[in-house]
């Protein structure tokens, strides 16, 4: 455990990093008994746990009998003072807190399970130099420090370097398994892709490969791969997201020239009747960050957990939740099966689902009813559970580790110089803004940065590089962009349902690390809220970097969230820093 910038004497930590919840934990070290008097450790700088010195030895220890009761990662300070009461010595220490005993303080190893590369880049071996690359052969084994998923690729820290490519890489995840002890750690879901009807407009970023399967070009015969030029255009029928690419079935008429495959197959799903008759083919592939789809000249946000309402019975969208024949003609419109759409929330009801839609139905709208035996609510390409989600939103995930798509020109070499790095506490603030932003249908003014970057940029370009977070000049950032914004640390969780009940995601301050972090509530469960967290995962400890949708249990983020609690009357209110944020009502 490294010493912080507080520290000026000896201290040490030399416990556990993780620990199984409600389990007695013995937490010690070493201290310079000449120099320090006196030791405390607190949780999340809250609550206190007593501390006992050893003079004789120079050890302390402190011993939490019940262990902790909320799983997830925590963080405890520990402050040595000489006799004056100054600060002389301090350590943040990292704790996980696990349910499974069977992996409790094992490290988490990556399996190569078939021969693959590892690359420097999450981008086709084709596209990447010699240096770049790094062959692995089946049955190797590696230990990781952390981990996640992009773009079909399983990004990972590991503990020692690899040859030249150093300790991160990109390996695709298909042919990997993580192992963490006896448990066998999830990556991603390798469900068939859910289509979404089109016709959408596909427009080629960069030089790159169509493809039978969504796999390396390596491993792919030249007849099941062909070059795509730069700026080239083509229609596609329908469209979904495996292993980082797009999967479309491209009308033919719009791509003459592919060669790859000419099998027909049947008419991809429609949720209107088909205005032409023109041929498909069998699905093809192209890389995600390669492309840019839209639709009647709208862009298509690429998210492969987007919402997706797939209906598998006949069945009818209605203005309110009772029987058909109690509403007028206007008041309902067919849903055919095997039809998919786009959502952009979604609430379940006791017999019905409250959807709306990405697109609107002509001649009835966005939002409406219809039966919960009759469709399926998917994430991504998992099926969502409606009797435990009571309310989720269609936010995007920017966070860790972001899409990389460099030029595929000689020029590649010559790289925009890399952002000013931000406080964390800063930088997380900002990616999670930027989610809800998104979600409110705002873009980057320029296609080639992302809009965390370009919110970085302004807040840098207006407060100086070594800014720090102040909530102040976040709202008037974020106001800048046209929209109604604040912030306050009397929020309330019942206030964050409201909102997301309303379709505003909101942006909570917590103290999941120690130097303040901030999440984008979008959704909430009867048991917890579904969350897009920057950093990862924090019920792994954040091992796990990909943060997007999850479920962080009701009492995890009550403790973690908690500014202090104020008496009001028989009840407390625990009180939480958030932004409420939502278009501005005279750009609507």
């Amino acid at each position: 455990m490294m010493t912080t910038q507080n520290s000026t004497v000896p201290l040490t930590y030399e416990g556990p990093a993780e620990v199984l919840v409600k389990t007695p934990v013995t937490f010690q070290g070493h201290y310079d008994r000449a120099t320090i008097h006196h030791l405390s450790l607190r949780a999340e700088d809250q609550w206190a746990f007593p501390v006992i010195l050893d003079p004789h030895t120079s050890q302390w220890h402190s011993n939490l009998d019940e262990g902790f009761y909320t799983t997830g990662t925590r963080w405890l300070r520990l402050q040595g003072t000489d006799a004056t009461g100054c600060i002389v010595g301090e350590q943040v220490i990292q704790l996980l807190v696990s349910t499974e005993p069977l992996s409790v303080g094992q490290a988490i190893e990556l399996e190569i399970r078939a021969d693959t590369f590892c690359k420097s880049l999450p981008l086709d071996s084709a596209l990447l130099r010699e240096s770049q690359l790094m062959t692995l052969k089946a049955g190797q084994r590696f230990s990781l420090d952390r981990y996640g998923y992009t773009q079909g690729y399983l990004y990972v820290e590991l503990s020692q370097d690899l040859a030249h490519l150093g300790r991160i890489g990109y390996v695709d995840a298909s042919q990997v398994r993580l192992h963490k002890g006896r448990e066998q750690v999830g990556i991603t879901s390798d469900e068939p892709p859910v289509l979404i009807p089109g016709p959408v407009q596909v427009q080629v970023l960069q030089e790159t490969w169509l493809k039978t399967h969504p796999l390396d070009s390596a491993s792919l015969s030249p007849v099941q791969r062909q070059r795509l030029q730069q700026g080239q255009q083509f229609t596609a029928l329908s469209y979904g997201y495996q292993r980082g690419h797009v999967q479309v079935v491209p009308n033919l008429a719009s791509l003459p020239n592919l060669a790859i495959t000419a099998q027909p197959v049947p008419s991809p799903p429609t949720n209107h009747p088909p205005h032409t008759n023109h041929p498909t083919i069998a699905p093809v592939y192209v890389p995600w960050s390669h492309v840019s789809l839209s639709k009647a000249g709208h862009a298509i946000p690429v998210d492969d957990q987007g919402l997706t309402l797939a209906i598998t019975q006949d069945t009818v969208l209605k203005k309110q939740p009772t029987s058909p024949s109690s509403l007028d003609e206007s008041e309902s419109c067919p849903l055919p099966r095997g039809s998919v759409y786009g959502l952009v929330s979604y609430r379940p009801t006791q017999h019905h689902v409250h959807v709306t839609l990405a697109e609107p139905i002509p001649g009835f709208g966005h939002t409406g009813y219809c039966g919960r035996q009759q469709v399926n609510v998917r994430r991504g390409n998992t099926r969502v559970d409606l009797d435990t989600v009571q309310v989720e939103l269609n936010v995007p995930y920017l966070g860790f580790p972001y899409p990389v798509s460099p030029p595929l020109s000689p020029a590649a070499d010559r790289a925009a110089p890399a952002p000013v790095p931000l406080p964390p506490a800063l930088s997380s603030t900002l990616t999670a803004i930027a989610m809800a932003l998104t979600y409110h249908g705002l873009t980057p003014q320029s296609p080639n940065q992302s809009l965390h970057e370009e919110l970085s940029q302004h807040y840098t370009q207006r407060y100086g590089s070594q800014s720090y977070l102040d909530s102040s000049r976040v709202v008037r950032l974020v106001q800048s962009y046209g929209f109604e914004v604040s912030f306050s640390t009397q929020r309330t969780w019942a206030e964050v349902r409201q909102r997301i009940s309303h379709g505003q995601p909101v942006i909570v301050e917590s103290y999941c690390t120690h130097q303040n972090h901030s999440i984008c509530i979008i959704g909430f469960t009867t048991s917890g809220y579904l969350v897009n967290d920057p950093w990862g995962n924090a019920l792994r400890g954040y091992h796990d970097r990909q943060g997007a949708k999850l479920c962080y249990p009701q009492t995890y983020l009550q403790h973690m969230c908690r500014l202090g609690q104020d008496s009001l009357g028989d009840s407390e209110i625990e009180n939480l820093g958030a932004y409420f944020l939502a278009p501005n009502r005279s750009h609507r």
